[in-house]
C-alpha cells in the first residue's frame, strides 16, 4: 500500500519520532510519501541530522503559484464536481472553534485540492494526518473530493486541536491516541464512537538500541 504522511511544517524540532515511525514503516515494506503544509521557519526547524534528508523528500503543499492553484482548482471542479460541492459544504458545516468557520476552512480548500491532485498523481491510497488540527481538515476535504480514506493522530489534549473533534474522528478510519489519559478522555467525551474508531499506540523505543 502506498500511503501519505501529512505533517504540518515538517521537519520541526519535535518531529524526530515521526521520522523514526516513517523509517520503521519503510523497513516493514510500507511505501510512505511525506507531505507537509509548508516549510517550518528557522527557529522551529529540526536541528537533528535527519532534517535535510526529510526536507528533500517532502512535498510542500504551500506556497504554490497562482497559475498552478487556478489550474488545480479547475481540475477539481471539472473532474470531481460532486466531490467539490461536498468540500464546499464541509467548509461551512464543520464545528470548529474559530468563527466564522468559513474564514478558516475556505483557504484550506485550495490546499486540499493540491493535496488531492498530488496524491492521485502519486497513486496514494491512504492518508495519515499526524495532527488533529488543520491537517485533519485537509484530509476530510480530500476524502470528499476524491474518496481517499484517512486516519489521524491525537497526541495531546483533545481540546487543543481547534474543535470539531467528533466530526474529525467519525470521518477518519481511526484515530491513534498516544497516552492512556487521551484515550480515556476521548472515550468519555464521545461515547458514540465505535471501538475501532479510537485506538491506543504508545510511542515506542527500539529495545535493541
Amino acid at each position: 500500500m502506498k500511503i501519505a504522511y501529512l505533517i504540518p511544517e515538517f521537519p520541526g524540532q519535535t518531529h524526530i519520532f515521526m521520522w523514526r515511525e516513517i523509517s520503521y514503516l519503510r523497513q516493514w515494506g510500507v511505501d510512505v510519501n511525506i507531505f507537509s503544509t509548508r516549510h517550518p521557519d528557522e527557529a522551529t526547524r529540526a536541528k537533528h541530522s535527519f532534517a535535510d534528508i526529510a526536507t528533500a523528500e517532502t512535498y510542500y503543499l504551500w506556497p504554490q503559484s497562482s497559475v498552478y492553484l487556478l489550474s488545480t482548482l479547475a481540475w477539481a471542479i471539472f473532474n470531481y464536481p460532486k466531490g467539490f460541492v461536498e468540500m464546499v459544504k464541509l467548509c461551512f458545516t464543520l464545528k470548529l472553534d474559530a468563527k466564522p468557520v468559513w474564514r478558516q476552512t475556505l483557504p484550506l480548500l485550495l490546499v486540499a485540492t493540491v493535496l488531492a491532485r498530488k496524491a492521485l498523481e502519486s497513486d496514494i491510497q491512504y492518508l495519515n494526518s499526524q495532527s488533529a488540527a488543520n491537517s485533519a481538515v485537509l484530509c476530510m476535504l480530500v476524502k470528499r473530493l476524491v474518496g481517499i480514506p484517512f486516519s489521524m493522530v491525537c497526541n495531546a489534549n483533545p481540546e487543543w486541536w481547534g474543535g470539531a473533534m467528533l466530526q474529525k474522528m467519525s470521518d477518519a478510519e481511526f484515530t491513534v491516541t498516544v497516552a492512556n489519559w487521551i484515550f480515556d478522555q476521548i472515550r468519555s467525551d464521545h461515547p458514540t464512537l465505535k471501538p475501532q474508531q479510537v485506538i491506543m499506540a504508545h510511542h515506542g523505543v527500539d529495545t535493541e538500541k
